[in-house]
């Protein structure tokens, strides 16, 4: 036998084999003592698959919930828990400052737009009163 997955015997043991192929297959079973071997590990799995399942023990079900809570694992502490408390009044102190902080800058950016402008403006200014101050020579 050349082919270890055995297909044709589980296809002899299964009855999917009819006729002259299945005379052959047993035919040859009969003269091969490594299919033989793998006839009978397959019919021993077959039955170990057949056999019924022993029952679980009185309780199992509960005993098995009681463990699996019991080594439920415990719920990592905030950090912030573990500073001494005048280190997290001063965390608590800096972050509403920098929130207080961002804020103003958001304001003070979004209120300077119009300041900006003028400020492009009036560096473009001399610029431009230069350039019509000129001579009209010049400016050609």
């Amino acid at each position: 036998m050349r082919d270890r997955t055995h297909p044709r015997i589980e296809a002899l043991l299964d009855g999917e084999l009819a006729g002259e192929e299945a005379a052959r297959a047993a035919a040859h079973v009969t003269r091969c003592g490594e299919c033989q071997g793998a006839v009978a590990a397959y019919r021993a799995l077959g039955e170990a698959l057949a056999a019924p399942e022993a029952p679980l023990p009185v309780g199992f079900a509960a005993a098995t919930r009681r463990r699996a809570v019991a080594r439920r694992r415990p719920e990592a502490p905030l950090w912030w828990l573990t500073l001494p408390a005048p280190w997290r009044a001063g965390l608590v102190a800096l972050l509403a400052l920098a929130a207080l902080a961002g804020a103003r800058l958001g304001e003070t950016v979004a209120a300077d737009r119009s300041a900006a402008t003028q400020l492009a403006a009036a560096l473009d200014a001399p610029a431009a009163a230069a350039i019509a101050a000129a001579p009209a020579e010049v400016r050609r």
